[in-house]
């Protein structure tokens, strides 16, 4: 099984439960998850967005404004928030991999690359299996724009905003999908000004579009709206 992200760890667990001999390949250095600086491995069998649930169950016990009122800077409050996002994902991910070894799966950390018509994979170079069957799970990456220079540093994608250094005074965020709405209440929670850009001139059809009905959509737009998140439509 190439990759450990949900769906590898859950099915080198069914695989190990039906009596196969099952290897789990991941290269998180590769795959651009969430590591701490020693280079464990905090994604391992987490859920999609890993670092947005993270921060959004930190969002809930941390005050920013309680923070600065007691004389926190910034930097100092958005390590604290990244050292909780860590902890929450480390926990997450020590446990999930708990799992895999009790049940007898062989973890490799490694690049896996097929070879030989797909019957072959190759690890690093170094070593190769020929596996009755290989399971891809390497999950998917956001679509980049061609002409916005994603530069890591102010403008982000879903995936790379894991690698935000600094609290955000102000943040503008494109899209009206669960992702953009999630990270949106989040920042918020965190103290910053949001504006969220929603491409149709229309907020509750835009969220029709990604299957809420109109009363969910209703109550959406209005929780944004408490907690001052900016709308532009267009």
């Amino acid at each position: 099984i190439v990759g450990a992200g949900p769906v590898g760890t859950s099915a080198a667990l069914r695989a190990a439960e039906l009596g196969k001999s099952v290897a789990l390949i991941d290269a998180p250095e590769f795959s651009g998850a969430l590591s701490a600086a020693d280079g464990e491995d905090l994604s391992f069998g987490a859920p999609s967005g890993l670092f947005s649930k993270a921060l959004r169950d930190t969002a809930k016990k941390f005050s920013v404004e309680t923070l600065r009122q007691m004389g926190l800077d910034d930097t100092s409050i958005w390590d604290q928030i990244k050292f909780s996002c860590a902890s929450l994902a480390r926990a997450n991910a020590r446990a999930a991999f708990l799992d895999v070894e009790s049940a007898g799966v062989e973890y490799i950390r490694g690049k896996a690359v097929l070879a030989d018509g797909g019957q072959t994979v190759c690890i690093d170079n170094q070593r190769k299996l020929s596996p009755d069957n290989i399971l891809l799970c390497t999950g998917s990456r956001p679509f980049r724009i061609p002409g916005i220079p994603f530069d890591g540093k102010r403008i982000f994608e879903s995936d790379s905003i894991n690698t935000l250094t600094y609290l955000p005074k102000s943040i503008a965020i494109t899209g009206s999908g669960i992702v953009a709405i999630e990270f949106a209440q989040i920042f918020a929670s965190l103290g910053a000004e949001v504006t969220l850009i929603v491409r149709d001139q229309n907020p509750a059809r835009a969220l029709s579009k990604i299957g809420l009905d109109k009363d969910i959509a209703a109550a959406v737009l209005a929780d944004l709206k408490a907690k001052r998140i900016r709308t532009v439509k267009g």
